[in-house]
């Protein structure tokens, strides 16, 4: 074993005991010895993103490529870091550097940043060529369940159905493939199958806001409004708030006589969108009575 094998192997034994700051002391030398920028600068980047030194780990990788520009994996590796960190314009452009024939992973890495930037038609391109290319990739599930989240998002309900039911044949498991089957269904108005897909995502996992805002609106459609009022509640209470589920809110509450929590929600709504249709009309039906 020579030197720097040593000193890399002692950087990560301290890494394995979570000696973070004592992997980094070894490391950052290593920078400057050109066999081992490439292993240390990797290595240095992961351990300051788990140190949430985001920026000293862009810096690092971002380094690196202006010296090997024609280091595809590690521009790989810096596009998922770029992707995980929401930082998804930089992705973006570090990507467009990667020849997409001999990556196809590329159109996925692709998809991912388009669709969370809102570019959704850009983003169903690099999905259904990623798919189309890649009949066997562990990613597949994901191209699928994000296929059909682009799709949603384009309205295309009849193909989003398509692609989530691909994804869930792969994916049932995830509790997010139930999520997006229940509010394909909601916008097809097939409100008992929504229903039915809500329930599977909420067995799987209650935590997620977003969850409880369409199990809301789904108990609503049905006229549950005793579950919905209480799905809704607890969006407000996560801080996941808009004046649609502050009017839902309101609407329920009026459905099961809580008349004074009525008046509050449709006044928040009002707060948010002074223009809330649902709102107004609710608390014109107050005045008057």
């Amino acid at each position: 074993m020579n030197e720097i094998e040593y000193k890399l192997k002692s950087a990560l034994d301290f890494e394995k005991e979570g000696k973070l700051l004592h992997a980094v002391q070894i490391l950052r030398p290593l920078l400057e010895d050109e066999k081992a920028k490439r292993t240390a600068g990797i290595r240095l980047a992961g351990i300051y993103e788990q140190l949430k030194n985001i920026s000293a780990a862009s810096t690092i990788l971002k380094d690196y490529l202006n010296e090997k520009a024609d280091d595809d994996n590690v521009r790989k590796f810096y596009s998922h870091f770029l992707i995980r960190q929401s930082m998804y314009e930089e992705a973006l452009e570090v990507l467009s550097a990667l020849p997409v024939e001999l990556h196809l992973e590329v159109y996925f890495l692709l998809g991912i940043a388009n669709f969370y930037l809102n570019d959704f038609k850009i983003a169903k391109i690099n999905f259904e060529a990623f798919i189309k290319n890649n009949s066997k990739s562990d990613l597949l599930p994901e191209a699928h369940l994000y296929l059909a989240k682009t799709n949603s998002e384009l309205e295309f309900y009849d193909n989003a159905m398509k692609a989530a039911k691909e994804s869930e044949k792969l994916f049932s498991f995830n509790y997010e493939v139930h999520l997006t089957l229940a509010i394909i269904y909601y916008h097809k108005k097939m409100f008992y199958h929504a229903n039915d897909s809500i329930k599977k995502a909420l067995s799987m996992s209650e935590e997620d806001p977003i969850l409880s805002e369409w199990a809301g609106k789904i108990f609503f459609k049905l006229g549950e409004f005793e579950k919905a009022e209480n799905y809704l509640r607890s969006c407000v209470e996560q801080s996941r708030t808009s004046s649609e589920i502050y009017s839902l809110l309101g609407v329920a509450c009026m459905n099961i006589n809580k008349l004074e929590d009525a008046g509050k929600f449709f006044e928040e709504s009002l707060k948010l969108n002074p223009d809330d249709e649902v709102a107004l009309n609710a608390k014109a039906k107050f005045t008057n009575d």
